[in-house]
């Protein structure tokens, strides 16, 4: 009964803790980098274990000054949908890319993630998208399209015969604006400086956590 009684109260304590509210620390996060972390932790989860996986990153680093917490769901939630998709299609070639484009003189990133899957796979997003679907997947995505746009993006995707389904996230490489959606949480940090120009020190403090 003591060892029941133990692991009871740990898996309370574990799911206080992940119910907790994150505070929302924005800062100066390398997507190229983190994009490959991502990546990194999905296969060794056996979420891509079993698909092949192409990276089509900026071979500079790509800093974007958003909340860590934020971009790190849209990517879990925006590749795992992808794998999700080509795993339960017929799909001969089982493969998702994910390629970063950097609009430097628009001052925007833009992410695509395009995979293998059906293209009812496609129209099934482009519904849960719309808010037209109700199921787990279908909040995995709506979730991570309040993240986009609380961030000033824009979440899209497109499908065709033959193509799979690609999913489009962009941003810009500033923080923009707070999550209002009743979904998630209620932002409460202080709001970042308005300033576009960042030191040489601070940018070297973000390489270094």
């Amino acid at each position: 009964l003591q060892w029941v009684h133990q692991n009871l109260k740990n898996y309370a304590d574990h799911l206080l803790r992940v119910s907790r509210k994150p505070r929302r620390v924005v800062e100066m996060v390398d997507l190229s980098k983190l994009i490959e972390q991502t990546l990194a932790a999905l296969e060794a989860l056996g979420k891509t274990k079993y698909i092949g996986v192409e990276s089509d990153l900026c071979s500079e680093a790509v800093f974007v000054r958003i909340s860590r917490a934020h971009i790190e769901h849209i990517l879990i939630n925006l590749i795992s949908i992808a794998a999700d998709g080509v795993l339960n299609s017929q799909a001969t070639l089982r493969r998702i890319s994910i390629q970063l484009i950097h609009h430097a003189e628009k001052e925007r990133i833009e992410l695509r993630i395009q995979d293998t899957a059906s293209r009812e796979h496609g129209a099934f997003i482009q519904q849960c998208l719309a808010g037209e679907i109700n199921s787990s997947e279908a909040l995995d995505l709506m979730v991570a399209k309040r993240l986009v746009d609380a961030n000033g993006g824009i979440l899209r995707a497109t499908s065709a015969e033959g193509e799979g389904t690609v999913l489009f996230a962009e941003f810009p490489t500033e923080f923009a604006a707070e999550v209002t959606s009743p979904l998630l949480y209620k932002l409460d940090a202080p709001e970042p400086p308005q300033s576009g120009n960042f030191t040489r020190s601070e940018l070297e403090r973000t390489r270094l956590r």
